[in-house]
């Protein structure tokens, strides 16, 4: 259901620190609300104060909702906590691999349309520095061709061994040419 900005009050929240509203804004610009905030009966957010922060500095009018009733002073606390600890985040072998088939299908709808995707667009689209997005997207190919890096706790280890492993794999691929050269 869509409720009036005007007709919802933020309340008091145990959220400080709202981050990037700004980043969350073009976000919601570009797709949309994903997610609706929740208010009780009283249109007090009891979850989601970035989307409702970021729909303001939107200039929206309304903004889609969840009513949840009758909280008491508790229930309302676990609803604001469960809604920032409870979701997952990507883990990051999920994030660079969705980031590379962005940037594909990117490139295959502009090429449809006879125009032209760059891994600049795609960096700019997502919020991401050209240069992170680049060594995210080689970390996934990396891990197509080398799936042990899966197991790896974060992208900075992964990406030393994935650099150890194509190392590893050129010094074999110069062994074998050296060898069928030698052999003539």
């Amino acid at each position: 259901m869509k409720v009036k900005l005007n007709d919802i009050t933020l309340g008091e929240r145990a959220r400080e620190d709202y981050g990037d509203i700004d980043g969350l804004g073009e976000s919601m610009s570009r797709l949309g609300q994903i997610q609706p905030i929740v208010i009780d009966e009283d249109n007090i957010i009891r979850a989601g104060g970035r989307r409702y922060t970021a729909a303001i500095l939107l200039g929206w009018e309304e903004i889609d909702c969840v009513y949840m009733k009758d909280l008491n002073p508790l229930e309302r606390k676990e609803v604001e906590l469960e809604e920032n600890i409870a979701r997952k985040s990507f883990a990051w072998q999920e994030e660079v691999a969705l980031k590379k088939e962005i940037n594909e299908l990117k490139k295959k709808i502009a090429s449809s349309n006879g125009e032209e995707w760059k891994e600049e667009d795609t960096a700019k689209l997502l919020g991401d520095s050209r240069t992170n997005l680049y060594r995210d997207m080689q970390l996934a190919t990396d891990l197509e061709e080398f799936p042990q890096l899966a197991e790896e706790k974060d992208k900075s280890t992964a990406r030393t061994k994935a650099r150890r492993l194509r190392d590893e794999k050129s010094r074999e691929f110069l062994n074998i040419e050296r060898g069928t050269v030698e052999g003539l």
